[in-house]
């Protein structure tokens, strides 16, 4: 090679040790950019540690009964005409919003007061007020 430095690209060389043998052969500029870039790595990665902490910490834990209950909803939503259908995201929010209301059976009501979460739009959430409305007993399965 041109420089005289050859490196060797495995997992057992770091970034940091990488770095250290091509810093000396970029021109100042060069050396700002590459301190730069180092530095806005490890804000990333700090960032994402600490996000993924927090969503650890943040985790609620859904009985079966419930995710049971919040599937089939969902499921019974999706069959209705509407400008946009829960995304699984937007069902995953729905299911931790009832678990930090502290609900553990979602029946009409709690539906309708809730259904904001899930669907965005007020006339799919109208839809879904009215099918809550029309069939409450769907709800809820016999016997709970």
């Amino acid at each position: 090679d041109e420089t005289g430095l050859t490196l060797e690209f495995d997992e057992e060389k770091s970034t940091q040790d990488i770095l250290s043998k091509l810093y000396p052969l970029l021109s100042p500029n060069s050396q700002v950019y590459v301190s730069n870039l180092v530095q806005l790595q490890k804000e990333i990665n700090n960032k994402k540690a600490a996000m993924d902490a927090d969503y650890a910490e943040q985790t609620e834990v859904i009985n079966e009964h419930l995710a049971d209950q919040v599937a089939r909803i969902v499921r019974s939503v999706r069959q209705l005409d509407l400008k946009k259908h829960p995304s699984v995201s937007e069902t995953l929010d729905w299911a931790r919003t009832l678990v930090l209301l502290g609900i553990d059976k979602v029946d009409a009501q709690t539906a309708t007061e809730t259904v904001n979460v899930l669907l965005k739009y007020r006339t799919d959430i109208d839809k879904a007020v009215k099918e809550f409305a029309d069939n409450p007993d769907e709800l809820v399965p016999e016997g709970v």
